[in-house]
């Protein structure tokens, strides 16, 4: 389902095919199924049986909300009801699903469906706060119409929302059994994880002096007198020095019954002295571990002369995570040199693998880290740039945004080559690992030119064999050149075109491609015209097809494999499996699903129970190996693979052994 009736994200998106559909025939439609899955949406929110279901205390500060605005705006407080209803409840619900339970947390809405659900709510919350589109959102100004016809049954809904479902059985005030409850809070200490409390005792340690003046302050608007209050400091005392513990906290929590018990005799729980000064060697080694990773530091100014802070995620570990204490005290150190200033952050996402574990300390810590910083970091980031950003950072990003201002957001952008870096920052600046830099893998983008003269963006590719023209927006490969029929390549000097012609008779002999063969007009087979983006460009697709030809009977192996894919839950899958100059392309007939760079295959090794059939590839954006079965060809696959890994490395001077482990059996 697709909801977008913005006419420039429509155009954008590559999901409308601007030589056949008109873009606002597309919007009409749109429009329309938007209006009716939201209209699905508000019948299911307004449902008698669903209001029944709504906790009192969310009814209770409905009501009270109401009956405060009723005595300002008698005519509009139905407008403050529904900006808490709507806004703080159904609204993130409706958003971020996965983050309320609505979905489990591993199923994040793909970007089109959280712009659908984006769309949905925004619809919605101006239907509670009657407020029609216009100005900034000109392109919703369509939607008014539903605000309108809407109106009545938000407003009933909203005015049921503040009416007590107990108060004729209680035969009191609205609510009232709710104002006087208190609160029911049980603390059991002993049950508490021994890390909570070490923590909680470091923040009283360090805020001694702040919480006996607010104290003091207290107790003399009461009493009128300033009170020292002594019994604090005499508790601090008692317990002495707040003691730190290694960070990496288990599964399972460690609680204080059993943090005690695990005691040596000679160690004074009541003091902690000894505990401290284990403690604190621990801390240290921690600290140095953090700064030894070098995932976060400042580099060298943009063109604007501003500071660059750069994150490599992939150098972060799950035990950094899992202390925020000291991840906080290790980033404001590094972060103190750009606070008072304007500055660039690049998030680094190459080859990084996000487990499980690190997922969940994330979600946790992130927020908190997030709010924990001053206004002063936030006002003076300049730009956020994520190089080569994955699916989780995307959710990670959305998270982020949940909490995140208008103008903070604004700020964010993904960046999916990263050259892109240098409209901002110097060549020379750049810092990021050269396997970052190998992330992206070498295609040209051009305009190819039919017998007709009709033009067509294409991506061209090469493998050790052939060429290959793809085109971008569905990722198909449309036809497939072998090397050795190409006659002839010819170029201009003062021109960006190259002409290339191929053997006129039968000119697909010799092409043992499996991918599905696809016609074409006699005349582009043998003739083929290519604008590329500039001279520089030219030039390197001319050289790609004579370094290409120059080794081509180097080439032992087949470039190209029938396989079966098992994914990690033991779903198979038919794929080809076709090795470029610089990658493994993953196809599904003409279809390229991904496309993995030589450089990011960490491990190529043949099964040890049956190395004839079975292989299994490591990534290093994955944590567990891929099984890959090749019936009677594994063992042909893994020495091409591994030949052309070797090579390629060879050609960027890479460590082989740094970058592919090789095994054989």
């Amino acid at each position: 389902m697709n909801l977008e009736i913005d006419p420039r994200r429509l155009e954008s998106s590559g999901d409308v095919d601007l030589e056949v559909e008109d873009v606002e025939e597309v919007a009409a439609e749109h429009r329309t199924l938007l209006a009716q899955t939201a209209k699905l949406f508000l019948d299911r929110i307004t449902d008698p049986i669903v209001l029944a279901q709504m906790p009192r205390e969310i009814r209770a500060i409905a009501h009270h909300t109401a009956q405060a605005g009723k005595k300002i705006h008698a005519d509009s407080w139905t407008v403050l009801v529904g900006g808490f209803i709507m806004l703080r409840i159904f609204s993130p619900c409706m958003v971020t699903p996965e983050s309320f339970d609505l979905m489990p947390p591993d199923h994040v809405p793909s970007p089109k469906a959280r712009r659908n659900l984006i769309l949905l709510a925004k619809l919605i919350q101006n239907c509670a706060n009657r407020v029609l589109f216009g100005g900034k959102e000109a392109y919703m100004i369509c939607m008014n119409d539903f605000i309108e016809d809407n109106a009545t049954q938000m407003d009933q809904y909203l005015s049921e929302v503040c009416n007590d479902p107990m108060a004729d059985k209680n035969g009191t005030e609205p609510f009232a059994d709710l104002e006087n409850l208190k609160p029911n809070i049980n603390v059991n200490v002993q049950e508490m994880n021994i890390h909570d409390l070490f923590d909680f005792h470091r923040i009283l340690s360090r805020g001694t002096n702040e919480l006996q003046a607010f104290l003091s302050t207290e107790r003399k608007n009461l009493t009128g007198e300033p009170t020292i209050n002594n019994t604090l400091t005499a508790l601090l005392g008692e317990l002495g020095p707040a003691p730190f513990v290694s960070s990496v906290r288990t599964k399972t929590p460690l609680h204080v019954d059993a943090f005690l018990s695990n005691l040596s005799e000679d160690v004074p729980n009541s003091s902690g002295t000894l505990i401290a000064s284990s403690a604190q060697h621990d801390d240290l080694i921690e600290t140095q571990a953090l700064e030894k990773a070098r995932f976060l530091f400042v580099g060298p100014p943009t063109k604007d002369n501003n500071p660059v802070v750069w994150l490599i995620v992939n150098r972060v570990k799950l035990e950094f995570l899992t202390n925020i204490n000291r991840l906080v005290t290790h980033v404001f150190k590094i972060m103190e040199e750009v606070s008072k200033s304007r500055y660039v952050f690049i998030i680094d996402m190459s080859w990084a693998t996000i487990t499980d574990e690190m997922k969940t300390a994330i979600a946790e810590n992130i927020p908190k880290m997030f709010s924990t910083f001053g206004r002063n970091y936030k006002k003076n980031l300049s730009e956020a740039y994520v190089v080569h950003p994955t699916a989780y950072t995307s959710a990670l990003l959305t998270l982020i945004r949940s909490f995140a201002s208008q103008k903070l957001r604004s700020k964010i952008h993904d960046v999916y080559n990263w050259k892109d870096l240098m409209s901002i920052i110097p060549l020379e600046n750049i810092l990021l690992p050269e396997a970052s830099r190998s992330f992206i893998t070498k295609s040209f983008q051009v305009s190819k030119v039919n017998a007709k003269g009709k033009s067509q963006t294409r991506l061209i590719k090469f493998t050790p064999k052939s060429l290959l023209n793809i085109d971008p927006k569905t990722k198909n490969i449309q036809n497939e050149r072998p090397l050795t029929e190409i006659e002839d390549v010819s170029a201009y000097f003062n021109s960006n075109e190259i002409c290339i012609r191929f053997c006129e008779n039968n000119p697909k002999e010799g092409k043992k491609s499996i991918l599905k063969s696809i016609t074409s007009n006699t005349m582009d087979s043998v003739f083929r015209r290519y604008v590329c983006e500039s001279k520089q460009e030219r030039d390197e697709i001319i050289e790609s097809i004579f370094m290409c030809g120059f080794k081509y009977d180097t080439i032992n192996f087949s470039t190209e494999f029938k396989v079966v894919k098992v994914n990690h839950a033991g779903k198979r899958q038919d794929r080809i499996f076709k090795l470029t100059t610089d990658s493994l392309l993953n196809c599904d007939e003409s279809k390229i699903q991904s496309e993995i760079s030589f450089s990011g295959i960490e491990e190529v090794s043949l099964d040890q129970d049956n190395p004839n059939d079975v292989l299994w590839l490591k990534f290093k954006s994955e944590r567990k190996k891929r099984k890959i079965i090749c019936v009677e060809n594994a063992r042909t696959m893994v020495r091409a693979l591994t030949d052309a890994i070797e090579k390629y490395n060879t050609e960027h001077l890479f460590d082989v052994s740094k970058n592919t482990n090789v095994i054989f059996v």
